[in-house]
């Protein structure tokens, strides 16, 4: 019987929550440090971990207090991203599914603000549009924000928010992250482009990307666009 990616996880964390990734040739040593913070399980992509934890954001101040201890660590975590809306797929239909309902549960937050989506894959190559995917999470949150008269911006350079989109086999989440918070948590590694809120500066700040009618991400102009974002 085949076994599912998202089920091939040591220790059992199929719940996972939070996705790392390891810089260089740290593996073991990144994962004994992060058992202090949650259940931590293996993948089956190179330097990928998973974890389970109960409180996101402590989980950061955690890994931050790491880092503050031992400084040399930020060069050996490329990325650690807390999910807070979490589901599993098998098709590229029940990803959209899943995709759809978290998006439009965390439209709220993005209300009135600038923003866009950055995501990550591994596997579930060719099954589901590794082109596409930030798009379609975009758009669905600008659509939520229209219906409910509270509508966003699609911003690449320095935007208000940024929607984390992370696919680890056949399991996928997402969250939202401030500009203060990816200044604060430069682990989050999201977008280095997105500068600090200064007094007097908002969403006004910085230029949008508009056409004629609604506002709509499209692919993104990052030289690493979303083929490559969504690594396979």
């Amino acid at each position: 019987m085949r076994t599912h990616a998202w089920c091939r996880t040591a220790g059992r964390v199929r719940e996972w929550n939070v996705v790392v990734t390891v810089d260089g040739p740290h593996y073991a040593e990144v994962k004994r440090a992060l058992r202090d913070i949650g259940r931590v399980g293996k993948t089956e992509f190179y330097n990928v971990l998973v974890l389970r934890v109960d409180d996101p954001r402590a989980a950061l101040e955690q890994l931050r207090a790491w880092r503050a201890e031992t400084p040399e660590a930020g060069e050996r975590v490329a990325h650690f991203i807390p999910l807070t809306h979490v589901f599993n797929f098998h098709s590229a239909e029940a990803f959209e599914a899943g995709a759809l309902a978290a998006a439009q549960e965390l439209a709220p937050t993005l209300a009135d603000k600038a923003f866009h989506v950055r995501g990550h894959r591994r596997g579930f190559r060719h099954r589901v549009s590794a082109r596409d995917e930030e798009a379609f999470v975009g758009n669905a949150v600008l659509e939520a924000l229209a219906e409910a008269g509270t509508p966003g911006r699609i911003r690449f350079d320095d935007p208000d928010a940024v929607v984390a989109v992370e696919v680890v086999g056949q399991r996928a989440g997402l969250s939202v992250w401030t500009r203060e918070d990816i200044h604060r948590y430069p682990e989050l590694g999201l977008d280095r482009r997105v500068e600090p809120l200064e007094e007097g500066t908002g969403a006004e700040a910085g230029p949008e990307r508009r056409g004629d009618g609604p506002p709509r991400q499209r692919r993104h102009p990052h030289p690493r666009g979303p083929r490559a974002v969504f690594r396979p």
